[in-house]
């Protein structure tokens, strides 16, 4: 447990007891949430005031996301993105695209849908993404972006100039 305390500047103080520093099993599993904790107010660091029950929940842990690799010619990008302690339901679950290279580098791209499919997976859907690498974030409480170990590389849009159709032909079954 960690207590944390915080203390504006015209002393009005909040104190935080009860925090876990871990949100894990005796045998490592995540656990889900929602965690538990006191919170204090205080104007001297004394005597607390209007002490309330905080429920809240955990950063997420992405484990995966799905295509790794997609195309540029589609009018959405639709990933799934597996993690560990999701918020059951998703109502606080956003996506986000960050861009790694180019001119692009540092632009963000939010998804237009989140969809809950269930307590380790996720459907993010984007619209039109410009070709490049982004590092896939995602927050399961809203809040709090955690980032895919693995980046996910969007490539240009495949364009067929011509085709040989005695070629094609000769090739068809039947």
């Amino acid at each position: 447990m960690l207590p944390a305390s915080l203390t504006s500047e015209d002393g009005t103080s909040v104190r935080c007891d009860g925090v876990p520093t871990s949100h894990t099993s005796p045998g490592g599993e995540a656990l889900p949430g929602p965690y538990t904790a006191s919170l204090a107010f205080s104007y001297d660091l004394q005597e607390l005031l209007w002490a309330q029950r905080l429920d809240y929940y955990p950063a997420a842990e992405l484990l995966g996301v799905e295509p790794a690799t997609v195309s540029q010619g589609r009018s959405e990008l639709v990933l799934s993105v597996a993690a560990a302690g999701l918020v059951d339901g998703g109502e606080e679950a956003r996506c986000r695209l960050e861009a790694l290279d180019g001119g692009l580098a540092g632009k963000s791209y939010i998804a237009s849908r989140v969809l809950y499919q269930s307590s380790s997976r996720v459907e993010c859907t984007f619209g039109a993404i410009p070709n490049g690498g982004y590092a896939v974030t995602l927050a399961s409480n809203g809040a709090q972006y955690v980032a895919a170990r693995t980046p996910i590389r969007v490539l240009p849009a495949v364009q067929i100039l011509g085709a040989d159709p005695p070629l094609v032909l000769r090739h068809m079954p039947g």
